[in-house]
């Protein structure tokens, strides 16, 4: 199912504030174990990948919109 631009721009605005969430409390953690280490880059490498994600399906739901526009 495509997503509205609406929608799409509200799931990355969801992961845009998930992804800096994780930054604030990494910040505020002290240094762990590398065990732990490694799994903090990893949920913020996910995080990351997320946004990436949600930017594409937010351009992807402006192409569809624009051209739905300039057929009607």
């Amino acid at each position: 199912m495509s997503q509205t631009v609406a929608e799409a721009q509200a799931a990355l605005d969801a992961a845009k504030a998930a992804y800096l969430e994780e930054l604030r409390r990494d910040s505020e953690r002290g240094e762990g174990s590398h065990n732990q280490e490694r799994r903090r880059e990893e949920r913020q490498n996910e995080l990351q990948e997320k946004v990436w994600q949600c930017e594409q399906a937010l351009k992807a739901a402006m192409l569809r919109q624009a051209g739905a526009a300039n057929s009607a």
